[in-house]
């Protein structure tokens, strides 16, 4: 298979599968076991939110079935959306159904893709690394981007932004500039 499933060597992804059904969710943790992840299971979406809440940080994706008991698929992306800290946590959902007003639902809620029942693991696995690799990339340049302790562009992607700014407003345009700097800060 063409895909990657380590972000950088040595360290390995954690996925959370989100299946009611035992025998599926044996079968997707041994697929992605095998494939090098790091895996977590929940029995429903409740479990699923629990598991969610204790590890976003860590998390690469969700694999999330849509129809469960307890709390089904819908729920959990509704619920998942309302929280502001699992948004960089990417959701694929896996059914067995293949009703386009489902995934219509489910890409409306956020989900990241929509894989049908029965699975291609070689489709299933490339979709995965894609979506993991997309969120990685945008962590990366999010990092680049801001500044952890201020929450505001980091002094790079300042300078950058800037000079974007000046180079679209012309020569003619006078500026008005704020400097400060903080010594021992």
């Amino acid at each position: 298979m063409a895909h990657d499933t380590h972000a950088h060597e040595g360290q390995q992804r954690t996925l959370l599968v989100v299946e009611d059904n035992d025998i599926n969710r044996e079968m997707l943790c041994a697929i992605l076991d095998s494939e090098g992840f790091t895996v977590i299971e929940a029995e429903n979406g409740e479990v699923g939110l629990q598991l969610l809440e204790e590890n976003y940080v860590d998390l690469s994706l969700v694999l999330l079935d849509v129809y469960m008991p307890v709390c089904d698929g819908f729920e959990f992306l509704e619920r998942k959306r309302a929280d502001k800290r699992f948004d960089s946590v990417p959701v694929i959902v896996a059914t067995a159904s293949e009703s386009r007003e489902d995934e219509i639902a489910c890409l409306k809620l956020g989900a990241n893709d929509f894989i049908v029942k029965p699975y291609n693991t070689e489709i299933m696995m490339n979709r995965i690394s894609n979506t993991v690799h997309l969120r990685e990339s945008a962590s990366l340049v999010n990092q680049l981007t801001w500044d952890k302790l201020t929450n505001l562009y980091s002094r790079e992607f300042f300078y950058r932004r800037v000079d974007s700014v000046f180079a679209s407003m012309g020569s003619d345009t006078q500026y008005d500039m704020v400097c400060s700097d903080i010594v021992n800060f």
